[in-house]
């Protein structure tokens, strides 16, 4: 059985895998050649073997580069023959050999930068396509998520609070699509070959305006909060009426953290449970909440000494016979015969000493 040599290679012929040939981009005998398949960009490497073996080497280093790449384009060769998909995954092939004819004619630098452009071209219009599809996803779902919101509202009979809330919710909807919008080019899109994450990450935000801006109008509506804008009065005075419910609905809509916000600030306030205290720490039963400062002053702290009633002092407790055992001698009357004389005392410790100038 010959091999498969670089001359053997026609458009529309089977190459030595097998594989339809689709196109040839750089032939070059007998090193190269460089074709389209169905598949992918395939190389045939030079009729010699020992020539071969060098490219495989040489180009070995390629291969990892020319996989994403593939793969990143692998779906657009799968739509229909010159349809605008198949198109592009067409122009970066041409693209792709063209690095590739850079390794074989010794160039293998270039080569791989060109390969490396070319995957960062291919992200950015997966990620620009990734975008519009977000927008889509979130506009698709806020209309279907409005539309069973004004069903309801056609098959239920609300009170007028009820209807309020309503309104506040397509208002929502609203407001967090046109934040979606505004914030799509600084948000971190994955490319479209993530579309399950993409759309959870479209939808969530309109779902949560969508709800914070019924909660919103909850809180108005039961006096929990006041809405001003600037130096306006309460927009919810009477003569605004139905555009009140809008602008509290969009207002909630647009912004993911205000009612969030509001709800962190309820947790966190001081109309919570009070903290019991231990037994032995919790006032007695009689005592009365909120006692003067002069009372709570009165109650000695734990360890502190107790203050000494001074003479004169009404409160000052009786005084007996006892109360003079270990106090001062001074009002005593000291006899000889209880005194201590003067030799008798130790020496005295410190003070200052007299010196007496001797003269030579």
């Amino acid at each position: 059985m010959s091999l498969f040599c670089i001359a053997d290679l026609r458009v529309g012929q089977n190459d030595g895998l097998d594989v339809p040939v689709q196109g040839i981009y750089g032939r070059k005998r007998p090193d190269y050649a460089i074709y389209r398949t169905p598949e992918r960009v395939s190389i045939q490497f030079a009729d010699d073997a020992t020539t071969a073996a060098e490219q495989r080497k040489l180009l070995a280093g390629l291969n990892p580069l020319r996989g994403e790449i593939n793969g990143m384009i692998a779906g657009w060769r799968l739509a229909a023959e010159e349809s605008v998909a198949w198109r592009r995954a067409v122009r970066y092939d041409h693209r792709v050999a063209d690095a590739l004819i850079l390794a074989f004619e010794g160039y293998a630098g270039d080569a791989e930068q060109l390969l490396r452009r070319i995957k960062a071209d291919i992200l950015d219009e997966r990620v620009a396509r990734a975008r519009f599809e977000y927008l889509a996803a979130a506009l698709l779902a806020g209309l279907i998520a409005m539309g069973l919101i004004i069903a309801i509202m056609g098959l239920v009979s609300f009170p007028a609070h009820g209807r309020d809330l309503c309104f506040a919710s397509i208002a929502g909807g609203f407001g967090a699509f046109f934040s979606i919008s505004l914030a799509i080019r600084g948000r971190t899109v994955l490319p479209n070959l993530q579309r399950t994450a993409n759309m959870m990450d479209a939808v969530l935000p309109l779902m949560i305006g969508i709800i914070a801006a019924a909660v919103a109008m909850a809180f108005v509506a039961t006096d929990a909060i006041d809405i001003s804008l600037g130096n306006t009065s309460r927009l919810s005075a009477p003569e605004n009426g139905w555009l009140f419910v809008l602008i509290v609905g969009f207002v909630a809509g647009f912004s993911e953290r205000f009612v969030p916000d509001l709800l962190a600030k309820a947790e966190a306030s001081p109309g919570m449970p009070a903290i019991h205290l231990p037994a032995e720490q919790s006032p007695a039963a009689d005592a009365k909440p909120h006692a003067p400062a002069e009372a709570s002053a009165a109650a000695p702290l734990p360890g502190a000494v107790a203050p000494i009633a001074m003479a004169g002092d009404a409160t000052e407790p009786a005084r007996d016979h006892h109360d003079d055992a270990d106090g001062c001698a001074c009002d005593m009357d000291v006899t000889d015969l209880v005194a201590t004389r003067d030799v008798e005392l130790p020496a005295a410790d410190g003070g200052v000493a007299t010196l007496t100038a001797v003269r030579a």
